[in-house]
């Protein structure tokens, strides 16, 4: 499955993984507004195509009993506030961006996440959607471009 992850080719730049985790928080932030969490995921069960993210269907067997195991042992530990404010825990996001972008470009991107949990808990933004915040502050660090083709990247200079 992480061909299906890498189909636009290689690993994405900062700038492009910035534009997919916003994408990601945003389809998480509707799970937590309806009261759910995606909680602990794997690279291997979310579809990235372009910018677009979707969770792929559970499999049978032994992966399907690991899955479940994760679950039981995140709603065992208790929701962190990732959880609350973007449908899923700190550490799927930046299992996702590293698996999707290196180690440099999630740390840069995770960094923004982290302060956006920590402005929104001490209510710095009262009238901001959590993922306004997110977006708002992941491009005060960097500029976001979305994915697209080896060809056709988002270089200015090309």
């Amino acid at each position: 499955m992480k061909v299906a992850n890498r189909a636009s080719g290689g690993r994405l730049r900062a700038a492009e993984l910035a534009a997919v985790c916003l994408e990601l928080c945003a389809v998480g932030a509707h799970l937590a507004q309806a009261g759910w969490c995606a909680g602990e995921l794997l690279p291997s069960e979310v579809r990235r195509v372009g910018c677009r993210v979707s969770r792929i269907a559970p499999r049978r067997g032994v992966a399907n009993l690991r899955g479940r195991f994760r679950a039981w042992r995140h709603l065992r530990s208790g929701h962190e506030p990732g959880c609350h404010l973007f449908g899923m825990t700190r550490g799927t996001v930046e299992r996702l961006l590293t698996d999707w972008g290196g180690a440099e470009s999630a740390a840069l991107v995770i960094d923004a996440f982290d302060e956006a949990v920590e402005e929104i808990q001490a209510g710095s933004w009262p009238r901001l959607q959590p993922i306004e915040v997110l977006t708002h502050l992941v491009g005060r660090r960097i500029t976001v471009c979305a994915p697209t083709d080896q060809n056709e990247r988002c270089d200015l200079a090309g």
